[in-house]
């Protein structure tokens, strides 16, 4: 759907489901729109041809999905832990993806990782007690 100078992809078993979202979303204030998040605030002065954010949650949840089926209580316990970190696992974690040109035309992609010192703090308070729950 066109939007001035932007364009938003809705995607939806129902194309009308996709239009009605897509209308409201980008009829919202600016402050309730990623836009708006000052946490996200270096991703729109970024040079890289690639940028968007993770967050802890989604990396935990993301991971453990990939490597095994979890139990429902599994599921459960991590997000309660997750949920009592100061900020509930939700500080973006923000990501940056930029190609270089190398010898004989190789192109390489560079992912470039920024962790806020919220990051850094929400990562550490989620790893460190599960590091001293292993033998």
């Amino acid at each position: 759907m066109p939007d001035g100078g932007h364009s938003w992809v809705a995607l939806a078993d129902d194309p009308a489901v996709a239009i009605a979202t897509a209308r409201r979303l980008s009829s919202l204030p600016e402050s309730q729109t990623l836009a708006g998040r000052g946490d996200l605030a270096a991703l729109r002065r970024s040079a890289g041809h690639t940028v968007g954010f993770v967050t802890l949650t989604e990396l935990v949840n993301t991971r453990t999905g990939a490597s095994r089926v979890s139990t429902a209580a599994e599921v459960r316990a991590r997000l309660e832990r997750l949920r009592a970190l100061p900020d509930r696992g939700l500080t973006p974690i923000l990501l940056q993806g930029a190609s270089v040109q190398g010898d004989g035309g190789r192109v390489t992609l560079r992912l470039i990782a920024t962790f806020t010192p919220a990051a850094i703090s929400s990562a550490f308070s989620w790893w460190l007690p599960r590091a001293a729950e292993r033998p």
